[in-house]
């Protein structure tokens, strides 16, 4: 899973709260989590965070809000680039509770809480864009350095773009 499902993908086996049972995770042979959605390379202010995750907690949490992004920082390539901007369905907004769960979500697993509950047995590979202009790269290298996973890669990658697969 790459980006934001990058950032599941990791959530996935440490959540605090079923699902997924524990039997499910011992299935798992593995996570593979390209450029996940950790934290944001340029952060939205705590306050703004915080007034959207109130508000999505108070019943707003359907309501729409622009979630503005330059799409040249997806890729080092301008024709994907180009091809996200006219796509309809790469529309610049989110919903209260949706940008709320993600941002809240990556704060989580940049802590030790979220470390200390992966399991020693299941190997993890991480790739990024070293320049992810995006996803905050610094964040995939503290969640690789605080998990005690047994078998862990990370791999760094010198470009920047924010969508491996372009290369």
């Amino acid at each position: 899973m790459e980006n934001q499902g990058g950032g599941q993908a990791l959530a996935f086996p440490i959540r605090p709260t079923p699902p997924p049972s524990k039997e499910t995770i011992h299935m798992l042979s593995g996570v593979i989590a390209g450029g996940p959605l950790i934290r944001l390379s340029n952060p939205a202010p705590g306050y703004q965070v915080k007034a959207g995750s109130f508000a999505a907690n108070i019943g707003l949490g359907s309501f729409l809000i622009p979630t503005p992004m330059d799409y040249n920082h997806l890729s080092h390539d301008a024709g994907p680039n180009e091809s996200a901007k006219s796509d309809p369905f790469c529309e610049q907004v989110g919903s209260l509770r949706g940008v709320a769960d993600m941002l809240n979500g990556g704060e989580w697993l940049d802590s030790p809480d979220a470390w200390d509950r992966w399991p020693a047995a299941l190997p993890l590979l991480c790739y990024h864009g070293g320049d992810d202009n995006i996803c905050d790269v610094r964040a995939t290298k503290r969640f690789m350095q605080g998990v005690k996973a047994e078998d862990k890669t990370i791999k760094v990658f010198d470009v920047s773009s924010f969508i491996l697969w372009f290369l």
